[in-house]
């Protein structure tokens, strides 16, 4: 009787850590909030393996979230497309070039699809846009560009994340 009391045990705590496994790593749906705008505040996209930050490798994502859904060749820009839990995630790899080097001090951006409105985006963020248009809204934190486009609907926006250029410096 002890014996499969023991192995039930075992068989429910094995269990029990495999479960615990997979939610840890299964992407959320990213919500715009206050946590999240910490982050991209400090190069991070929050719940995410994405980051601006030194030493962040393509190779990070592939062992998080595994091989991208899509891979896009642009021949200068490189795309990968990645759907977790009903949210689109685009990582933008542009090859630098002389033509680009003001504009890139890492190589990535990042593009997350939001089902969000335009209130909702202004009222998060919680600070004036630098550009503050009906389809564009555009914010600049610590070296980095928060960048949300309208997408067709009036519901579905475009955040393009990336780390400042000289050229955003200036403007």
């Amino acid at each position: 009787m002890y014996k499969f009391l023991a192995i039930g045990i075992l068989l429910l705590l094995l269990f029990a850590g495999c479960a615990h496994e997979k939610r840890s790593t299964d992407v959320k749906q990213v919500q715009l909030n206050a946590a999240l705008v910490k982050g991209l505040k400090h190069g991070e996209i929050t719940g995410t393996p994405l980051s601006l930050n030194d030493g962040f490798r393509l190779a990070d994502v592939k062992k998080a979230w595994g091989e991208p859904d899509r891979h896009i060749d642009r021949e200068e820009v490189q795309s990968y497309v990645y759907k977790k839990n009903g949210q689109t995630f685009q990582i933008d790899d542009a090859i630098e070039t002389d033509d680009f080097k003001d504009q890139k001090r890492f190589k990535y951006r990042f593009v997350v699809h939001l089902k969000i409105s335009r209130e909702k985006i202004v009222k998060a963020m919680n600070a004036a846009p630098k550009i503050n248009g009906k389809r564009l809204l555009q914010y600049q934190y610590n070296g980095h560009i928060i960048q949300f486009e309208q997408d067709g609907t009036k519901n579905n926006w475009l955040m393009f994340y990336r780390n400042a250029s000289q050229s955003d410096m200036e403007k």
